[in-house]
């Protein structure tokens, strides 16, 4: 009796080159249409914080490294963002979005597939971030946190975030809603949360010197140009009246304390106009001609005042 082939006989004989020409083809069309195989794609969240960096990773297995992922970032079933970012050799992928608005997020990870293996798709879990409460000097907190470090990061010269909203933080807010012609106020409202989410940048009059000082007496703002670019915002308060004039200086003079009308640590540039340290910064000018700053923002103005300095100042 002639006994049927199992699938290990079959595959014996073709390897031993004993099975007849129908089989050595594969058996057919069946055999020649193999079908894709799966993959596990896997897709995590984390770091959701407004005006922080959240993270979509995850991983693809088996790995197919060299090859890319398409993360998507969404809000509220939006995509707001996407990139297309390559496995590592494990499988595992990173992406990293930044959280300027508050709401729902989610991430998605995309995988097209080869011709071996089936596409894949992977949504994280949704985290949600609150709208931020306004806030005012004597607030405390994770909100008074968010706010010192994108101020921070916006360039508005302060102390290092320490989730204390002090006289400190309302300068840092002053001189931002001076930038962006709000009303001129040291407490934080829901306009002033918006705004943060969509901030201007302002720019220098001029590039160079690589290092100098302007004066907008527009804004009443200070800004330290550093490398053709606004690195640093003060609130400011220059000359009542016209008393302080317009034009392009030079420090000539600097003293470390008081000097004897009880300016604190003032760097000359005009005359005896100087950008020092004074008890009382109003939003408006009303100096009798220096430009003034926030006293617990003199000594590292007077650090970066050095002899010769350009001093250029504008309306």
């Amino acid at each position: 009796m002639i006994r049927p082939l199992t699938t290990v006989a079959i595959a014996s004989a073709l390897v031993l080159g004993l099975a007849g020409p129908g089989l050595a083809k594969g058996g057919g069309a069946e055999a020649e249409a193999q079908a894709a195989l799966p993959v596990v794609l896997t897709a995590e969240l984390s770091g959701v914080e407004l005006f922080g960096d959240a993270v979509v990773s995850g991983r693809l297995d088996p790995p197919h490294p060299g090859m890319t992922v398409e993360v998507r970032f969404l809000r509220e079933g939006k995509v707001q963002e996407k990139r297309t970012v390559p496995m590592a050799e494990d499988g595992s992928f990173r992406a990293t979005f930044d959280v300027v608005r508050w709401g729902k997020f989610q991430g998605e990870a995309h995988w097209a597939g080869d011709t071996d293996h089936d596409p894949a798709m992977a949504t994280t879990n949704a985290q949600s971030v609150a709208r931020p409460r306004p806030l005012r000097q004597g607030s405390k907190g994770r909100w008074v946190l968010i706010l010192e470090r994108r101020l921070d990061e916006l360039g508005y010269y302060g102390p290092k975030p320490n989730k204390r909203f002090d006289q400190r933080t309302g300068d840092q807010v002053m001189a931002f809603h001076k930038v962006h012609g709000m009303p001129r106020s040291k407490a934080v409202s829901k306009r002033t949360w918006k705004r943060l989410t969509k901030p201007k940048t302002p720019k220098p009059k001029q590039k160079k010197p690589k290092v100098h000082i302007e004066v907008d007496q527009s804004k009443q703002v200070l800004y330290v140009v550093r490398n053709g670019a606004v690195d640093e915002i003060l609130h400011t308060s220059t000359g009542a009246g016209g008393a302080t004039r317009d034009g392009t200086f030079r420090v000539h003079r600097k003293i470390a304390g008081y000097s004897p009308g009880r300016l604190y640590y003032p760097s000359y540039f005009d005359g005896n106009r100087a950008v020092h340290g004074w008890p009382d910064v109003p939003p408006n000018n009303a100096s009798h001609g220096c430009s003034r700053v926030p006293m617990w923002s003199a000594v590292h103005m007077h650090r970066i005042m050095k002899y010769g300095m350009v001093v250029r100042v504008y309306h």
